[in-house]
Parts: C-alpha cells; structure tokens; sequence
C-alpha cells in the first residue's frame, strides 16, 4: 500500500505532508515472533479502513500521526505499529513490547521480548527466553504453548504453530492443538477448511478441522474458501468450487 510521507513542521509542532513519497507502514524490526515466532500470513494485513493513525519516525523514536498530518500520539517508541483492533504494539527504550490504544494509553504493559500483532481478538507474547503466550485485549495471559518454536496469528479461529522437532500444528482459541500436520497444510482456516498440498504431487486440496482431507489434493493453484466458494486451477484452466 502506498502513502503520503510526513514530516514534523517544527514551528507549529504539526506534520507537514510531503506529497507522493513512500513511507513504509510495516518495520523489519517489529513483532510477529520472528526468530521466535511467526510472520503476518495472507489474510492478515489491516485494510485501508483500518489504518488511521500512522506511525512516522521522529529521530530515533516514533510518533503518530492522523491522515492530516496531526500528531496525535507524541514520539516516545523505538519500535511501533500500525494499529489492529484498536492496539498496536509498541517498544519503549530498553526493548520491551506492550500494546497502546489509539489515544496512546498502554492497555498491555511493555513487559515482553516479542509480541504479534491482534487477530481475532488474540495476539501472541513471549518474555525474554519463554514460550508463546496467547493473549485478550484486555492483556490477560490465556494459555502457553509448552514447545513452540513459532506461533503464528489466529485466523479462522486457529493458529498455525511450529513445535520442536515435532513439526506443525494448528491450536484453537482455547489452546488445543487440533492435530499434527504430516503433510502439506498451507495457510490458515476458512469457513472450516484449509488448503492442504501433497508432498508427491504438489497438488493442492483441503482439509477440515479435524485433519481429514475432504477434497481431494487435485489442483495446480487454489485459494482459500470465501462464502462457500474459491477459486482453483486445473490444467491452465481456472475455475470455481
């Protein structure tokens, strides 16, 4: 997504917009469990409705600001987000990571090594050295996943986690670790499914909750189900089941 860039008018204290710049709304820095846990998957990304307050770096720390260019939250975060169901996650100097809603008041206290951002009103935590911590918004620790390398952000009410050397699986909101992933699931829930690719063949099918796969892996390409419909290709034809 493309974006004006803003920069601090330091007379009035407000953000003069400089017109067709690009300003990254995503950091490298951020979040989503990297080397200790996951990555935004498709699905993931806040639309365009979402995004009201942007965050702009001021020196070494970041600010936000409103599509007019106000400061509405003052630089005081070494690290920090675009917001997801009314949080972003930020980090104060030292580190740490926590949540602020939209009027910059924490509501998840920087305590914590990494964070991912909300989905489905669950994100995912890590102290230093721990393992993954699922989350509310209100910030009240839930369950931990004992093992995990990677936990990634729900969707579809599940989570794809990777376990030491034991491999993938996908975990409900309750924590329950649906079941082991043998061969070949990609991506996250839909409507109850998701696409799965055989190992042999690198055709893709899909699977229900419960691991079964209930079409069979036959497709080139497919998509995710969307109002009970998704779209495959088959052969160079594209179509929809």
């Amino acid at each position: 997504m493309m974006s004006k860039l803003f920069t601090p008018d330091h007379g009035t204290g407000r953000a003069r917009v400089l017109a067709g710049l690009f300003y990254p709304l995503f950091f490298a820095s951020f979040l989503m469990f990297t080397s200790c846990g996951p990555g935004e998957h498709a699905g993931a990304t806040p639309t365009d409705a979402e995004i009201r307050l942007i965050p702009v770096r001021i020196g070494d720390l970041y600010q936000y600001i409103d599509g007019s260019g106000q400061v509405v939250i003052p630089a005081k975060f070494t690290q920090a987000t675009i917001f997801r169901e009314g949080l972003a996650a930020v980090a104060v100097p030292g580190g740490s990571f926590g949540f602020i809603n939209e009027m910059g008041e924490f509501v998840v206290e920087p305590k914590y090594g990494s964070v991912t951002g909300f989905s489905e009103g669950m994100a995912w935590v890590r102290y230093r050295g721990g393992e993954p911590i699922a989350i509310n918004a209100s910030g009240a620790e839930l369950f931990t996943l004992e093992n995990c390398a990677i936990a990634r952000i729900f969707h579809g009410g599940r989570a794809l986690c990777d376990f030491h050397g034991k491999g993938s699986a996908y975990v409900d909101k309750a924590g329950v670790v649906n079941f082991l992933i043998t061969d070949g699931a990609v991506g996250y829930y839909s409507e109850g499914l998701v696409l799965t690719k055989d190992g042999t063949t690198g055709k893709f099918g899909y699977m229900d909750t419960t691991g079964t796969v209930v079409i069979a892996p036959r497709f080139d390409q497919a998509s995710p189900f969307n109002d009970g419909r998704a779209k495959v290709i088959t052969s160079g034809k594209q179509g929809v089941i």
